[in-house]
């Protein structure tokens, strides 16, 4: 009898022990939200300089998941384009105050509002693949504002960021002709037409002039791979931010061997 105790103790313990492998699909998460106002001004109103920020906050999953997963979100969350990365929201709101401050200083007439909205989401993913994207509104001033959308994947079972070069051929010519294809259709360009013609313009990166390529911001969703261009990446602001999107199935063959 205590043999047998002792053998279900064991095999109990090795099962609480074991990894428990976890769908993107079913992972526990709730929303946060914050909102910081200049000088308390109201937000919806029209001269207010203000710091919006959204995201998803995992818990209840797997301890080490959820840690890795939160860390990663605020690594993006804090990365302001072109400005580097910051050490909390507060900081990040601060240096915000503190540019708009500067500005009234040196044009005190002007009741033009700093703006910026930070919007993180769960987008979807493939089995243990979980996608992620950023939109990140800025405005300082000018003509209009900047958005900058970033997508990102991890690898549930591993923990890891997936990287894009890593996981799948982006410069493959075949995945590059399937992808050029079916940007055209989607932009309505016709097969006559150049891309450079058509107001579009890749630029060198080892590829010719004007040709078609892909970049590494993309991310699956609905058993489609999507790639998003963002505002004068590839084309005139008045263009936004265009995609191309494929078939997961129709990129498999086209992942590295140490893909998923």
């Amino acid at each position: 009898m205590k043999i047998v105790l002792f053998f279900l103790s064991f095999c109990l313990m090795l099962s609480c022990q074991t990894k428990k492998t976890i769908l993107f699909n079913t992972l526990k998460y709730t929303e946060r939200k914050a909102l910081f106002c200049y000088e308390n001004c109201q937000a919806d109103s029209i001269n207010c300089t203000y710091l919006r920020v959204s995201y998803p906050y995992f818990d209840k999953n797997n301890q080490e998941l959820d840690s890795f997963l939160n860390h990663q979100i605020q690594q993006v969350l804090l990365q302001r384009p072109d400005s580097g990365q910051f050490i909390s929201i507060d900081a990040m709101r601060d240096s915000l105050f503190k540019e708009y401050e500067a500005f009234k200083k040196d044009i005190p007439d002007s009741e033009l509002p700093f703006t910026e909205e930070i919007n993180i989401t769960v987008e979807g993913g493939k089995d243990s693949l979980l996608s992620l994207e950023c939109l990140h509104y800025y405005y300082q001033g000018g003509a209009h504002g900047s958005t900058v959308i970033k997508r990102r994947m991890f690898d549930l079972a591993k923990r890891e960021v997936l990287t894009p070069h890593h996981w799948i051929q982006l410069k493959n010519p075949d995945l590059l002709t399937l992808a050029a294809k079916a940007f055209r259709a989607y932009q309505e360009i016709p097969d006559s037409m150049s891309f450079t013609d058509a107001g579009y313009f890749w630029e060198a990166d080892g590829y010719a002039d004007g040709e078609f390529r892909l970049n590494d911001n993309f991310l699956i969703k609905n058993d489609s791979v999507m790639w998003l261009y963002n505002q004068y990446e590839i084309a005139a602001y008045a263009a936004g931010t265009p995609e191309v999107k494929l078939s997961l199935q129709q990129v498999l063959p086209y992942l590295n061997k140490n893909g998923k």
